[in-house]
């Protein structure tokens, strides 16, 4: 998604889908690390609702991938209709996003300190995500920028 808003936008453009993400990640890094973990295994249903809520909202995006046209006159046409993604888009797609439960899940499980430490080393989990996260995803996004300019010549 990265790749096709730096491609289609530029990279500045593609700031707020960056930033969305970053918030997202550490939306839900919080909710791993106060329990929701917890509340999901308690409550089965919800994750559940939340499955079938994400797995709609890829269907929904692959509907829209398969029926989009290819034809080059529409294309023009298209791309002066559509707009990057929003901070606050960008931040609740985290929460549909399977790998991003996986990532915070695994993260948070795996390298969080016990007692005290709890909330200290998840914090630092935190910021370790938002500081690798803001290189990764900006190479997407520059990668994009990169490949528009080449197909352009």
């Amino acid at each position: 998604m990265l790749l096709a808003s730096g491609a289609q936008f530029g990279y500045q453009k593609t700031l707020p889908h960056v930033f969305g993400i970053l918030l997202g990640i550490a939306s839900l890094l919080a909710s791993v690390l106060l329990g929701l973990g917890a509340v999901l295994e308690r409550y089965p249903d919800i994750y559940n609702v939340l499955k079938v809520l994400g797995s709609l909202y890829l269907f929904w995006l692959a509907w829209k991938i398969t029926t989009a046209s290819t034809d080059p006159g529409s294309i023009n046409n298209a791309q002066t209709n559509t707009k990057p993604m929003t901070i606050l888009g960008a931040a609740c797609f985290q929460f549909v996003n399977p790998k991003a439960w996986a990532m915070c899940v695994g993260s948070i499980s795996t390298f969080t300190l016990a007692g005290e430490q709890y909330l200290e080393s998840g914090l630092w989990i935190m910021l370790c995500f938002a500081l690798n996260g803001f290189i990764a995803i900006s190479l997407w996004a520059y990668l994009g920028v990169g490949i528009a300019q080449r197909l352009t010549t």
